[in-house]
């Protein structure tokens, strides 16, 4: 769930609607809590980021073919990566 907040807040970021150091506190602060994937914080992180500037997703402008081929895809990546979690499935153990 916090890989697609850390997405939203890269977007953010591109977008330069909210400050830096908020995502700096936030990613640091997942240091101190047992059991958290930074890496998957980062990636999602990286993730909102690049398609907000490279894929263009500005909402002053108006949608085209092009975020419409950006959904597709990540539509298809989306149901790749939970096909794979069911077929990788690992239990989770303490």
């Amino acid at each position: 769930m916090l890989i697609s907040l850390f997405g939203l807040l890269g977007a953010l970021i591109a977008s330069r609607q909210i400050p830096l150091m908020l995502v700096i506190v936030m990613f640091l602060s997942g240091f101190l809590v047992p059991n958290v994937d930074n890496w998957g914080h980062l990636g999602g992180f990286l993730g909102g980021y690049l398609i907000s500037r490279i894929g263009g997703l500005d909402p002053r402008y108006q949608e085209g073919m092009w975020h419409l081929f950006l959904a597709i895809i990540c539509l298809a990546l989306t149901a790749l990566s939970i096909s794979a979690s069911i077929v990788n499935f690992v239990p989770y153990t303490q």
